[in-house]
C-alpha cells in the first residue's frame, strides 16, 4: 500500500536561497512508514549527479520540511532515518601517494547538532578503478533532533590535514524543489547548481518516520509439516545439498553444510538481528557475505540454542552457514529483526549505474533445510565493522 499526501506549494520568494523552502513531499511507503522527500529518485550520475566534497568548506545542504506530515503521524513516530544516497574515495592514491585508505571524517549537522563519523564507517567504498558504488545508507538519529516543521541536515568533510577522502552525495537532477543548498566556501549558499560542474535538482537525502513496530521472525524446522515459517517472505532458501529431513530434523554429516539464505534488502541493519539454532552435535557457525560466501565462523556446542548478537562480525549478512563437526541432527535454525523502510531505487538516468546484487541462491533448485527469523529494515548501512577471526564458545 502507498498513499501520497496532497501538498501546498508555497510560492519561490526571491531572498535567501533557505526562503524558497517548501514542504517536503510526504509517503506512505509501507504500514506505518512514512518517507520524507524532495527528489525524483532519479540519480544524475557521476559528474552532474553527486558532490565531490573533501574539505569542511564545500558542504550539502537538504532541507526537510515536514510541515505537511499529518500531526497523527508525527506523534507516533517512534524512529527515524536519515538516509542518504551516497559514496566514499580515498583518493589519497592520487593526491598524496601511496594509498592510505579512508582515514578521514564526515559531519552530519542536524538543526545545528554536530555529529561526526569516521569515513570507514560503511558508507559504500568507491573504488577508483570499479564503477562508482553509489547506495542508499541509512543513519539511526533520535527523533528529537528533528522538528515537525523545517529541518536542516547539512553534509561535510571534518577538518584534516590532508583531504583525500571524497564524500558524494547523489543529486536527483532536473525537477527542484528549492530544498538544497551548496556552499563551496563554507559561507555562502546557493541553489543554482548543487555541485561544481553545474548539476541542479535535490540532493537524494531523505527521513523515514517508523510509527510502528518492524519485528518479523522466520523460522525453519525441517522435521515439521509446515517446515518453514517466514510471514514476510524474507527467506529465499533454507535447505543443504543432497540431505532429506527425517523425523529428527536433518541429518547433517561431517562435512555437509546448511545454509539459510534471506533477502538482505529487507532487513535494517541498524537493529540488532537475533539468532538461534539447536542441534545434536557441535557445529561451526558462519554468516553468508552479500557474495554469499560464508566468513570466519564460531564454534557452538551440541543443543545450544541463542546465539549473543555480534558473536558474528559480518556487518551486512545474507543469510547463515551451519558445518556439523560431528554426525548429528539440525532441529531448528530461527532468527529475529526488524523489516525494512522499503524505498524506491534510483533510476540512474547514465550508464554510471549502482550495482544491484542478485540473490546468491535459486530456491527452486535445492531441498529446503533450515530456518530463521528476523527483523525487517530498509537498505540501511549501518556504521558497524566487521570483525574478524574464528572464535571458540564461552
Amino acid at each position: 500500500m502507498r498513499r501520497l499526501f496532497p501538498i501546498a506549494v508555497l510560492a519561490a520568494l526571491a531572498a535567501r536561497p533557505e526562503a524558497r523552502a517548501v514542504p517536503s513531499l510526504v509517503e506512505e511507503v509501507s504500514d506505518g512508514v512514512y518517507m520524507v522527500y524532495d527528489d525524483t529518485g532519479r540519480w544524475g550520475g557521476v559528474t552532474m549527479g553527486r558532490t565531490h566534497q573533501n574539505s569542511p568548506q564545500y558542504q550539502a545542504k537538504k532541507v526537510l520540511n515536514l510541515s505537511d506530515v499529518p500531526l497523527a503521524v508525527w506523534e507516533a513516530t517512534r524512529a527515524v532515518r536519515l538516509s542518504l544516497y551516497t559514496g566514499i574515495l580515498d583518493y589519497s592514491f592520487h593526491d598524496n601517494p601511496p594509498a592510505d585508505g579512508l582515514d578521514e571524517a564526515f559531519e552530519v549537522v542536524i538543526n545545528g547538532r554536530v555529529h561526526r563519523f569516521a569515513d570507514d564507517c560503511g558508507i559504500p567504498p568507491y573504488l577508483h578503478s570499479a564503477t562508482p558504488a553509489m547506495a542508499w545508507y541509512d543513519m539511526a538519529f533520535p527523533k528529537a533532533e528533528f522538528a515537525s516543521g523545517g529541518n536542516e541536515v547539512i553534509l561535510r568533510k571534518a577538518p584534516d590535514d590532508e583531504n583525500d577522502d571524497y564524500l558524494y552525495v547523489g543529486i536527483a537532477t532536473g525537477q527542484s524543489r528549492g530544498n538544497s543548498m551548496v556552499s563551496f566556501d563554507g559561507a555562502t549558499w546557493t541553489a543554482e547548481r548543487l555541485t561544481r560542474p553545474g548539476g541542479s535538482g535535490e540532493y537524494m537525502v531523505r527521513l523515514y518516520l517508523i510509527t510502528t513496530d518492524l519485528s518479523t521472525a522466520f523460522s525453519w524446522r525441517p522435521a515439521a509439516d509446515r517446515p518453514l515459517e517466514e510471514p514476510d517472505g524474507l527467506v529465499l532458501y533454507a535447505g543443504a545439498r543432497d540431505v532429506a529431513a527425517g523425523p529428527g530434523g536433518l541429518p547433517l554429516p561431517v562435512g555437509a553444510q546448511a545454509r539459510v539464505e534471506w533477502d538482505a534488502g529487507a532487513i535494517d541493519r541498524l537493529e540488532p538481528l537475533t539468532l538461534a539454532v539447536e542441534a545434536t552435535a557441535p557445529f561451526e557457525l558462519a554468516w553468508l557475505g552479500e557474495d554469499g560466501e560464508p566468513g570466519d565462523s564460531v564454534v557452538v556446542p551440541a543443543h545450544h540454542n541463542e546465539v549473543p548478537a555480534g558473536t558474528l562480525g559480518a556487518p551486512h549478512p545474507t543469510g547463515i552457514a551451519i558445518t556439523p563437526r560431528g554426525p548429528g541432527w539440525l532441529s531448528a535454525p530461527r532468527a529475529s529483526r526488524q523489516r525494512a523502510t522499503s524505498a524506491p531505487c534510483p533510476r540512474p538516468s547514465t550508464s554510471a549505474r549502482p550495482s544491484l546484487h542478485q540473490a546468491a541462491s535459486h530456491p527452486g533448485r535445492r531441498r529446503p533445510a533450515a530456518s530463521a527469523s528476523g527483523r525487517s529494515s530498509s537498505r540501511m548501512r549501518t556504521c558497524a565493522a566487521a570483525s574478524g577471526g574464528a572464535r571458540g564458545w564461552s
